[in-house]
């Protein structure tokens, strides 16, 4: 659409040497010495020596060119190199962009578009040809040799707009006492347990049909000042991860969740959430608060169980005040699935149903996709 602006970011890595007048333009928070150009220019020289190239740019109409600095690659100890200068080409709607790289030793005089067709004109009065269609591209270099190339993509057919959809609910009733683990399931009213099972699943390998059979029932309730989160697992074998196990050090997370165990999240004040996994050798959950939370340890605790089909928990996390029938927050709950042999976790079910791939979050569940609760 011509509403829509397109960026195209261009980084020699030996920066760029802009000649011409330019001003100064707002920059992002990571861009520095942001300079609007007032003319698209038509030649640019970047690197030094053996590895000095210029590039020769067709302006598209109303294009504006900016230049600005940003971090170099980075050196052998991984830090940032020293800033190099770049392009970044803008322009509306739809269009091509074209630019030709060339050493500084070949003079490469102009560049013409005419439709499909591209010529660059050499100072030696030579030039080389590049044209296409929908389906090849054709080019004909200064010798006269030819060449074609084909194998065009298709294009995929344009996904229809979506609109977010309204978060989904769950009731969460108010009870005079917390219940044990191994009891919470005859206490919580049966509409207010969900079941989670192959909608509700994230797969990191095996889609959820050839695993092991994973299930689960859980619940959110309120008890005073209190959300209880409870899960009732259907998995077998159960496979917890020891408090003293190495880090496997996995996908930027933390070790706990290549583990059996339950992830929980809540927004009475702010996002907070919690990584639970039950201790093999007793009855207690081990806390961990969730990077880039609210989350904090002394608020939750967890009791677990054995049972024969897995295993059943229940977490408390306090939030301060006294919780009324008609509140309402968002949540959600994640159980994480380990299975024998695996360094890295399998898969999770996950109450707000946004099933797929889980990849590199794990314990990184977003506000915005969260269940909303109501107190009843």
């Amino acid at each position: 659409p011509d509403e829509v602006a397109i960026d195209l970011p261009i980084h020699p890595v030996g920066g760029v040497g802009i000649a011409g007048a330019a001003e100064a333009a707002e920059a992002a928070e990571h861009l520095g010495d942001l300079r609007r150009l007032r003319a698209t220019p038509s030649r640019i020289s970047t690197g030094e020596g053996a590895h000095a190239f210029d590039l020769i740019l067709v302006p598209r109409p109303a294009e504006t060119v900016f230049v600005a600095t940003a971090p170099g690659p980075p050196n052998a100890q991984f830090a940032d190199g020293p800033p190099c200068s770049f392009l970044i080409r803008r322009a509306s709607g739809s269009g091509r962009w074209i630019q030709v790289y060339a050493p500084a030793s070949v003079a490469a005089v102009t560049v013409e578009e005419d439709g499909g067709t591209m010529t660059v004109h050499m100072e030696d009065g030579a030039t080389e040809c590049v044209a296409w269609d929908a389906e090849r591209l054709h080019i004909r270099d200064r010798t006269g040799a030819e060449r074609t190339l084909t194998g065009s993509l298709v294009a995929p057919p344009l996904a229809e707009v979506s609109h977010p959809r309204p978060p989904a609910t769950v009731t969460c009733p108010l009870v005079e006492r917390l219940p044990s683990v191994d009891e919470w399931r005859r206490v919580i009213p049966f509409d207010a347990v969900t079941e989670l099972g192959a909608h509700h699943y994230r797969r990191s390998e095996q889609p959820y049909e050839e695993g092991p059979p994973f299930a689960a029932h859980v619940a959110v309730f309120a008890v005073g000042s209190t959300i209880a989160f409870a899960a009732d697992v259907t998995k077998r074998p159960i496979c917890m991860r020891a408090a003293d196990a190495p880090d496997p050090v996995l996908d930027n997370e933390p070790a706990d969740i290549h583990s059996d165990g339950m992830q929980c999240y809540l927004g009475v004040d702010r996002w907070a959430g919690y990584l639970l996994v039950p201790d093999r050798s007793s009855d207690r959950v081990r806390v961990r608060p969730v990077a880039g939370t609210a989350g904090d340890e002394r608020l939750a605790t967890g009791r677990w169980t054995t049972t024969d089909h897995g295993y059943t928990m229940i977490v408390t996390v306090e939030t301060g005040r006294l919780l009324e029938a008609g509140q309402t927050f968002p949540v959600n709950v994640v159980i994480n699935q380990m299975t024998p042999g695996r360094d890295r976790r399998a898969g999770q079910l996950v109450l707000s149903g946004d099933a797929g791939w889980v990849y590199l979050r794990g314990d990184r569940e977003n506000p915005s996709r969260a269940v909303i609760a109501e107190v009843v």
